[in-house]
C-alpha cells in the first residue's frame, strides 16, 4: 500500500515538473517570435528608407547633369587629379635649368596640371636669385602661360643660345673615363636636334680613344645601347685594375756622420745612457738529462725529483722540466708500395 501511495506522488511531481517546462518553452517561443517580428519591421523600414535615398541621388545626378550641361562651372576644378604614387616638385635655385624644365613639365603631365596653376606652382618652388628675376619679369610683362615661364628660364639661367651644342657633339672626345665621356655626350645630344640615331652613333664611336674605338667598330653594333656597352666592356682591358704593392719600409736617408763644423756639444744628456748590448747574443740552450733505471729507482727511494735534488711532492714544481715534443708524419698506407715477396718490415 505503501509503495502505490508513493508512486504515485512521484507520478504527479512529473507531471508538475513537465507542464512547468512546457510553460516555460511556450514562454520563451513566444518571446522570439516578437523578437522576429519586430526585427522585420525595422528591416523593412531600413529598405524603405534606403530606397528613398537611392531615388534622391538618382534626382540629384541627373539635376548636376543638366545644369552642367546647360553652362559652364564658375569654380574653377581642382589642379591635381588623385594618384597612386605621390611626387615632389622639383625646386629650381638657378642651376641646371634644362633638367628643371625637364622635371617640371613631367610633373605638370603627370597630374594634368591646368597651365594658369602650373605658373603658381613653379613660382613658388623658385629659390636664392630665381626670386628677384621672377619678381622683376612679372612686375613688367606678367607671364601668360607655362610656355612662356620655361623660355624665360631657359634664355636666363640655361646654356648660351649662342652655344652649338651639335658642333661641340661633333668635336667630342674622350680625355678621361669612360663614365664622363658618356655624362657629356649625353648631356650634348639631349640638346641637339635633327640627328638621327645612326648620327649619334657615329659621333658617340668616334670620339672613344683610338684602341677602345677599334674594338668597338670590330663588333659592329647597331645601336648606341649596345656601342656603350661594348665600349664599357673593353675599357677593363685597357684600364687594369692595379695591382696592391707589397708594404717596404722606407729606407732612412740620416746620415749618421756628424758634421766636423758643428762644435761638440758640453751639455750634460737629460738620462743617462743606457749600456748597449750586441743584437744577436747567442741563445743558452739546456742540456737534457737522462738517466738510467738504477738511478730512477735510487732516487724514487730516497723521495727525491728525478732531475734535482728536491724532495718530491704534489706541489713541486721542478726548476729543470723539459717539454717533449714527438712529431710523426702522416703517411697513406695505401702509398707505401710493399713488395708481396718481400719479408722484411718497411721503416
Amino acid at each position: 500500500m505503501a509503495d502505490g501511495t508513493r508512486l504515485k506522488t512521484i507520478e504527479n511531481q512529473l507531471a508538475q515538473l513537465t507542464e512547468t517546462i512546457h510553460t516555460q518553452i511556450q514562454s520563451q517561443l513566444s518571446h522570439l517570435t516578437e523578437t522576429v517580428t519586430n526585427h522585420s519591421a525595422s528591416i523593412s523600414d531600413t529598405s524603405s528608407v534606403l530606397q528613398r535615398m537611392e531615388s534622391l541621388l538618382q534626382s540629384l545626378a541627373s539635376s548636376t547633369i543638366t545644369h552642367g550641361q546647360s553652362r559652364p562651372s564658375q569654380t574653377p576644378s581642382h589642379p591635381f587629379h588623385t594618384r597612386n604614387v605621390k611626387l615632389e616638385f622639383p625646386r629650381f635655385d638657378g642651376s641646371h635649368a634644362l633638367e628643371w624644365l625637364f622635371r617640371a613639365g613631367q610633373f605638370f603631365d603627370y597630374y594634368n596640371t591646368a597651365d594658369p596653376e602650373r605658373l603658381t606652382i613653379a613660382s613658388v618652388h623658385f629659390d636664392q636669385t630665381v626670386i628677384p628675376w621672377y619678381q622683376m619679369l612679372q612686375r613688367a610683362n606678367p607671364f601668360l602661360s607655362w610656355q612662356e615661364l620655361s623660355r624665360a628660364v631657359e634664355l636666363e639661367f640655361g646654356p648660351s643660345e649662342f652655344e652649338r651644342p651639335r658642333a661641340s657633339l661633333f668635336k667630342l672626345a674622350q680625355t678621361g673615363s669612360l663614365d664622363d665621356y658618356y655624362l657629356e655626350f649625353t648631356s650634348l645630344a639631349n640638346r641637339s636636334t635633327c640627328l638621327t640615331p645612326d648620327a649619334f652613333l657615329d659621333c658617340f664611336i668616334s670620339g672613344l680613344q683610338k684602341d677602345l674605338q677599334r674594338d668597338v667598330i670590330a663588333q659592329s653594333p647597331p645601336t648606341l645601347v649596345q656601342a656603350v656597352a661594348f665600349a664599357r666592356l673593353f675599357e677593363d682591358k685597357f684600364c687594369p685594375i692595379p695591382k696592391p704593392s707589397m708594404f717596404t719600409h722606407p729606407r732612412s736617408n740620416y746620415n749618421t756622420k756628424s758634421n766636423p763644423n758643428t762644435p761638440p756639444s758640453k751639455k750634460p744628456p737629460l738620462l743617462p745612457t743606457p749600456t748597449t748590448k750586441p743584437f744577436h747574443s747567442p741563445l743558452k740552450t739546456k742540456t737534457i738529462k737522462n738517466i738510467s733505471p738504477a738511478e730512477m729507482q735510487l732516487r724514487r727511494e730516497k723521495g727525491l725529483c728525478y732531475y734535482c735534488d728536491d724532495k718530491f711532492s704534489p706541489q713541486h714544481r721542478c726548476p729543470n722540466k723539459h717539454l717533449m715534443l714527438l712529431q710523426l708524419d702522416d703517411v697513406d698506407p695505401a702509398e707505401i708500395d710493399i713488395d708481396p715477396g718481400d719479408t722484411s718490415i718497411p721503416p
